[in-house]
C-alpha cells in the first residue's frame, strides 16, 4: 500500500474577513488607496499565497480599478481589474514562489477568473518573501468616477499561505 511520499506543508490562514471597506469618489481624488492590508510571514522557496477576494462597485461607464499588490502599495501588482458596468466580482489569485523565495509567478493578473485558460503569458515578479511581507488590496477611481461620487468596495477576502 502506498503512503505519503511528498513534502509535509503547513497551511496558514493569514486573513479571513467579510468587512466592507469603501473608497468613494470625493471630487478630484484619483489616488490608489489601500483598503486592506494583510501581513504575511516569511515564505519558503516553494510557498504560495492563495487569495480569494470579493469586491463590489458602482455600475457606470467610468473606470474603477481594484488591485492586489505583494510588497505593499509600491509592490508588484499580482491582480488588477478595471471595472465599469456590473456590481460584484469574486476572484481567485494564486502567487507561487518558483523554487526561490524572491521569484514569483501568477496567472494573468487581469483575469476575472482564477481557473481558466488564458491567451497571455504568466506574470513574473521579484519580491523577497524570505522575510515577512505585506499584501494590500487597493482601489482607484478615474477622474470622472471620482467626480461622480462612484465607489469601489473591498467586501472581504480569504488569504491562505502554504508554507
Amino acid at each position: 500500500m502506498g503512503g505519503f511520499s511528498g513534502t509535509n506543508n503547513s497551511i496558514l490562514i493569514a486573513n479571513s474577513d467579510a468587512v466592507q471597506v469603501a473608497l468613494t469618489g470625493t471630487g478630484a481624488n484619483t489616488s490608489e488607496t489601500v483598503l486592506k492590508t494583510v501581513n504575511l510571514p516569511a515564505l519558503g522557496a516553494n510557498s504560495c499565497i492563495d487569495i480569494d477576494t470579493l469586491f463590489s462597485w458602482t455600475s457606470s461607464a467610468n473606470t474603477k480599478t481594484f488591485r492586489i499588490r505583494l510588497g505593499g502599495i509600491g509592490g508588484a501588482v499580482v491582480g488588477s481589474w478595471n471595472l465599469t458596468t456590473g456590481l460584484t466580482q469574486q476572484s481567485k489569485t494564486i502567487v507561487r514562489n518558483v523554487n526561490n523565495s524572491a521569484i514569483q509567478k501568477v496567472f494573468a493578473t487581469t483575469s476575472s477568473v482564477g481557473y481558466a485558460t488564458g491567451g497571455g503569458a504568466l506574470s513574473s515578479f521579484a519580491i523577497d518573501t524570505s522575510m515577512p511581507v505585506t499584501l494590500v488590496f487597493t482601489g482607484q477611481l478615474d477622474a470622472v468616477a471620482a467626480a461622480a461620487g462612484a465607489s469601489i468596495n473591498y467586501e472581504g477576502s480569504t488569504v491562505k499561505v502554504i508554507l
